[in-house]
């Protein structure tokens, strides 16, 4: 198992909460990480394992950091 980070963000863009995220990969990561999006907040979330960014979702688009 490797180790993620899930910032989650309210709607206003904050961060929210930080989840541990524990996958065997990015695809399983980003699953789990979409459960705790849907679970009931409202702006997105960003995953990260240790300082490689996987993903940024907000409000249902996918973004990439440049």
């Amino acid at each position: 198992m490797q180790a993620f980070r899930c910032f989650v963000f309210d709607e206003d863009g904050h961060v929210f909460a930080v989840e541990p995220v524990e996958a065997t990969d990015d695809a399983s990561a980003i699953t789990i990480a979409r459960a705790v999006f849907k679970s009931g907040f409202r702006g997105g979330y960003d995953l990260w394992q240790t300082d490689r960014h996987v993903l940024l979702e907000m409000n249902g688009a996918k973004l990439t950091l440049h």
